[in-house]
């Protein structure tokens, strides 16, 4: 799966070339929840059930950005599915404890 994130970054990396002058873009993707996210933590990382936390306060932005403009300067995006993104996500976190590459020392403040 972390190939596959890599892979989307990577098209998408080239393509940029193609593109001239400085442009600002809203990028969308998938809208979802907090709840959702961690859902998907959980089922990546079972062990982590029922230790995060978070206020169902929404925050002040937008939960959509119009992204016409950057799929009119590049086409169609690459996509990487939530549960996907999120497994990537836990499984480099998890390599970089390992090799003892995470700084974790301010996370039990």
């Amino acid at each position: 799966m972390i190939s596959d994130v890599r892979d989307d970054i990577g098209d998408l990396s080239a393509e940029t070339f193609l593109v001239t002058g400085a442009h600002v873009f809203n990028l969308h993707g998938e809208t979802a929840s907090i709840a959702d996210i961690i859902a998907e933590i959980e089922r990546a990382r079972p062990e982590a059930r029922g230790q995060i936390s978070f206020d169902e306060t929404p925050l002040p932005i937008p939960a959509e950005f119009d992204d016409a403009a950057i799929r009119a300067a590049f086409g169609p995006l690459p996509s990487t599915p939530l549960a996907d993104g999120v497994r990537a996500t836990v499984e480099r976190f998890a390599e970089l404890q390992r090799e003892g590459l995470l700084d974790t020392i301010r996370a039990d403040e």
